[in-house]
């Protein structure tokens, strides 16, 4: 993605994002997440050893096309992809995953390597005070600049419902008998996007003012 970006500040954040999971002299998430597993009783043979669904390879797929490069608003539909699929939804989920781990297998927040923590740096809302770097935020001053009319608002508001209904296929697998319905998708894309939209709602309406 990096490489098909033509914004420097876009460009910027993928490589934080990329340093924060692959640190030099520190463990990298996918080692984290692998300590958080094998303190739930995961065997690390069995993590390492994992092969994807049918369903989990298509849902990465579908994930995948959002970011292939396109010739026109690439930098739009990339960026606004990766924080919907990869940043917010993901503070959604670990949203409820967090609490059970801790109710179920004694995982607490403050144990946690990689749960706890993706949820405290993905998540949408946090305290305007905290130094701790969000994930989620750091794309706002990126897309309040890059959408720009109503042209632009709706590519992205096109590209954050693809990367919700993509991310949603890989769930599916698991609830078979219980499709989430389309009346759900929209609410929990309403849910998921809120401060996304109300970020970029205020912002174009002020550069419509001016």
């Amino acid at each position: 993605v990096i490489n098909g970006l033509h914004d420097q500040e876009a460009r910027d954040v993928l490589r934080q994002i990329i340093f924060d999971e692959t640190p030099l002299n520190a463990p990298s998430h996918r080692e984290d997440l692998l300590a958080d597993l094998e303190y739930i009783g995961v065997p690390r043979s069995r993590v390492l050893t994992a092969k994807p669904t049918r369903e989990t390879v298509q849902a990465k797929q579908r994930l995948h096309n959002l970011i292939g490069h396109k010739e026109q608003d690439y930098d739009l539909h990339a960026m606004v992809a990766l924080r919907m699929a990869g940043e917010v939804l993901v503070a959604e989920e670990y949203r409820h995953v967090v609490p059970k781990l801790e109710k179920r297998f004694g995982l607490t927040p403050e144990q946690s390597r990689f749960y706890a923590p993706h949820f405290y740096h993905d998540r949408k809302e946090g305290s305007e005070d905290t130094e701790i770097f969000s994930h989620t935020g750091s794309f706002e001053s990126v897309l309040a600049r890059m959408i720009t009319d109503e042209q632009k608002l709706h590519v992205a508001l096109a590209s954050a419902q693809k990367a919700y209904d993509a991310r949603v296929s890989f769930y599916d697998q698991f609830t078979k008998k219980h499709k989430i319905t389309q009346a759900g998708q929209r609410a929990g894309l309403v849910l998921a996007a809120a401060g996304l939209l109300a970020y970029i709602g205020m912002s174009f309406e002020s550069s419509s003012e001016r």
